[in-house]
């Protein structure tokens, strides 16, 4: 059976955010680094992208 909670979803993978550097983008980059992903941010603005790197401590 395949764990299908979030944890089960993101340990150990690789997850890519688009619109990353506010709002929801952020906080699903947040998310799912603390549930075990490799989390890689994309945004549109370099000082944003720099605070989301800062917030999840890469």
């Amino acid at each position: 059976m395949h764990d299908r909670s979030v944890v089960g979803c993101c340990l150990d993978k690789v997850v890519l955010i688009t619109g990353g550097g506010t709002g929801i983008g952020t906080e699903t980059a947040r998310h799912v680094a603390t549930k075990g992903a490799k989390v890689a941010v994309a945004a549109r603005r370099k000082n944003k992208l720099d605070e989301v790197v800062q917030l999840l401590g890469t």
